[in-house]
């Protein structure tokens, strides 16, 4: 497994929980994070100390683990320049999503992307047009790698398998009356031996319990 894969294996599951929670698109936020970082081989790092800053974004400020100062390069015009700026620091990457979603939620400026958040590539433009980055170009890169990574397929595929898992887990406030509804047979499994607590009930399915809780008057 390169590099690439590896990295976007390792944020996948958190963008897609992201999108999920916020609306956010999962697609764009793995490929500004592949493209802030170099697929995490260039994530910032305190120069003293070598500890990793966790940020996926390259979010200036300072963070729930402080800010660490970086020299970086900036378009100014059509010129690149050198700059010193404090980026903020985390204590993981799953804190490094939450704070982008949350930084882009209630940033005002990033209103006209977030109105458009359903549509991974109008989201990457408006991001472009509201100064989320200084390389005029940034939107058409965030696509390019979107394309290139095929991110389209498997932010679709890894969303499945969040919400696969999710409806198997039934909520705390029904998980006592489910489990006492299995022993009793009034809830059976499906035909891969899986209840699916979540699943919408058919008619034919109201028709078996209502007949096992004796309900059904017989002709």
């Amino acid at each position: 497994m390169s590099y690439t894969d590896e990295f976007i294996q390792t944020i996948l599951p958190l963008a897609v929980k992201t999108q999920r929670g916020t609306g956010l698109p999962a697609v764009i936020m793995v490929a500004q994070a592949a493209l802030e970082t170099g697929y995490g081989k260039y994530i910032l790092k305190n120069t003293q100390t070598a500890k990793s800053s966790y940020n996926l974004f390259n979010i200036k400020g300072e963070g729930p683990a402080g800010s660490i100062l970086v020299s970086t390069l900036e378009y100014q015009g059509e010129k690149l320049i050198k700059v010193d700026s404090y980026f903020r620091a985390y204590h993981s990457y799953q804190e490094s999503f939450n704070d982008y979603a949350s930084f882009i939620l209630r940033t005002s400026r990033y209103e006209p992307a977030v109105a458009v958040a359903y549509y991974p590539e109008k989201y990457a433009r408006q991001l472009q047009e509201c100064g989320y980055a200084t390389d005029p170009k940034y939107a058409e890169k965030l696509l390019n790698v979107a394309k290139e990574c095929s991110l389209f397929p498997k932010v679709e595929e890894a969303l499945k398998a969040q919400e696969l898992i999710e409806s198997e887990i039934p909520s705390d406030w029904a998980k006592q009356s489910v489990e006492k509804a299995i022993k009793s047979g009034i809830i059976i499994g499906y035909g891969e031996g899986i209840w699916h607590p979540k699943a919408p009930v058919t008619r034919e399915m109201l028709a078996v319990i209502l007949d096992r809780l004796g309900l059904l008057e017989k002709n």
